[in-house]
């Protein structure tokens, strides 16, 4: 028997796995963290309308603890929606990169840019390799 890790989709479930945990992570420490990381972490200026700054990372962090969880749900009990799961993250992070760099681009640096860069960069080398093994294999 198989290890599930080593199925059709394994190396796609096991990303989907690494990004469900750091999700979850980041997600509960914007959630929890009384500055929600704008100040400690991110360096943000919160003189001015700090609040709003805190309140809006919140509401990411909750965002981000869900997919975390919806990720994790799809990884371990749910394969059948893995592939659909890691494709949603690609596009989601594809279109945070397009917002960071073009449309809007921020004039501080903050940490989860090279999340974006990192988690688009691996969705979409795992998407490639599993759409060449499916083409390989039929």
């Amino acid at each position: 028997m198989k290890a599930w890790w080593k199925e059709g989709n394994g190396i796609i479930r096991l990303l989907l796995l690494g990004i469900g945990l750091f999700n979850l992570a980041r997600g509960g420490f914007h959630f929890l963290a009384p500055d929600s990381g704008a100040g400690s972490v991110a360096g943000f200026d919160l003189s001015q309308n700090g609040d709003v700054i805190i309140f809006m990372l919140g509401t990411i962090g909750l965002t981000q603890a869900a997919f975390g969880v919806w990720d994790l749900l799809a990884a371990i009990k749910m394969p059948q929606l893995a592939v659909f799961a890691v494709a949603l993250e690609c596009v989601k992070n594809l279109l945070a990169l397009f917002l960071t760099y073009v449309y809007k681009p921020t004039v501080v640096e903050f940490p989860g840019r090279y999340a974006q860069i990192a988690v688009f960069a691996l969705t979409a080398a795992a998407l490639i390799h599993y759409a060449l093994r499916k083409r390989a294999s039929s």
